[in-house]
């Protein structure tokens, strides 16, 4: 009899943790995009943006991605926005995260390059998750765990883009999918 209230109690700890507590991503899916690997150049950043454009309502964008081999001194991430005004989210196999915004070339810190316990290092999958409730909240997640929230000008009419940047050798990121979700 134990046993089984035990267990019954552990199935409701463990489907409130899924349906309350686990972040869910705004809205429906509506694009899944498989995607393929990006090859950096040593020393230099490249940023591809993607043909999708994003909605003006609210919406979460989940990119799922990870270092395929070469430089550990590296990032790669997600930017929404376009090309003269984005929002920048890398991180490093080495187990760093940050946020940027980058307005006409000039690249303003929103959450520094520092260490972030949930990022998978190495060549380990890692998520970012992206969601903007209003053009100026945003709340960005890796791993399912909040990095950094905050007020940031999101442009209208803006699409998203892989991000890859290495520090000294080449660099391949595996960048596996995007998903946008929204109603």
């Amino acid at each position: 009899m134990w046993l089984v209230l035990f267990l019954w109690v552990a199935a409701g700890y463990f489907l409130i943790l899924k349906i309350w507590i686990d972040p869910q991503p705004r809205g429906r899916l509506q694009v899944e995009r498989p995607l393929s690997l990006l090859e950096v150049p040593a020393h230099s950043q490249q940023i591809l943006w993607l043909d999708d454009s994003l909605p003006a309502a609210a919406y979460t964008v989940i990119l799922t991605a990870a270092l395929g081999q070469g430089e550990l001194d590296s990032h790669y991430g997600l930017a929404l926005g376009e090309e003269a005004h984005y929002l920048e989210i890398t991180i490093s196999p080495l187990g760093y995260a940050a946020v940027t915004e980058v307005v006409a070339g000039e690249r303003l810190a929103v959450q520094i390059m520092a260490p972030f316990p949930h990022v998978q290092g190495g060549a380990a999958v890692n998520e970012i998750w992206v969601t903007v409730d209003a053009p100026t909240a945003v709340t960005v997640r890796l791993n399912r765990e909040i990095l950094w929230q905050g007020e940031i000008e999101m442009p209208t009419g803006a699409s998203a883009a892989l991000v890859g940047q290495s520090h000294g050798a080449a660099a391949e990121v595996d960048f596996q999918r995007l998903q946008l979700f929204y109603e």
